[in-house]
Order: C-alpha cells, then structure tokens, then sequence
C-alpha cells in the first residue's frame, strides 16, 4: 500500500492489519519509533484513532518518507499479532526541485 503527499501537508495512512480478527495495537514510523497509546512522540504532529488505527502525520517533510508499520492483535486466542507496511512518499513541489537543481538550472 503506497500513499503520496506533497510537502507541509497531512497524510493518512489506513492501518492495513486492522480486521475482524485483529485490532489496532500501534503504529511504528520509518525510523521505528512507537506510535500508539503509550507513545511519547509529538501528540499534534502524530495522531492515531484508535478504533481504524489510521495515523494522521500533519506537516509531513521529505524525512518522514519511508515506510510505516501498523502492528494488530489477535482478539481471539492464540494471542497473536498481524503487521502490515505502508509506504509514504512526500513529494516536492516541481518548482521547487528545479530550483534546487543546479545541474538543470540555467545561469
């Protein structure tokens, strides 16, 4: 599952292990840091439903490209849990890259 935003907006990102057999437990970033209940991490730049187990990234940059784990739980025994990937790719304005670009640009 690939999601694609620009640069400074929201992503969000469907947690693809939640099922009928599996409920939400956290999110892990690119960096596999813990997003979730118990989590330290900025609570206005990263915020999770519980219930879906989306993951909402405000102002994302190009750093926080990468891929994206949501880890569930089994709620019937044997206790066991589903982890799914979600790639996110935060795109730059074209503008901007050809600005940047020094080989393109025309001096």
């Amino acid at each position: 599952m690939v999601h694609e935003v620009p640069v400074g907006g929201m992503a969000i990102l469907k947690c693809p292990s939640s099922d009928n057999d599996h409920r939400f437990g956290y999110w892990l970033t690119n960096n596999d840091e813990e997003i979730g209940p118990n989590s330290h991490l900025n609570p206005v730049k990263y915020k999770f439903d519980v219930l879906s187990g989306e993951l909402y990234i405000r102002g994302v940059s190009t750093a926080e490209s990468g891929f994206y784990q949501c880890v569930s739980y089994s709620v019937l025994p044997p206790k066991t849990h589903k982890v799914r990937k979600v790639e996110l790719i935060v795109r730059r304005d074209w503008e901007d890259e050809y600005e940047d670009d020094t080989e393109a640009s025309i001096t």
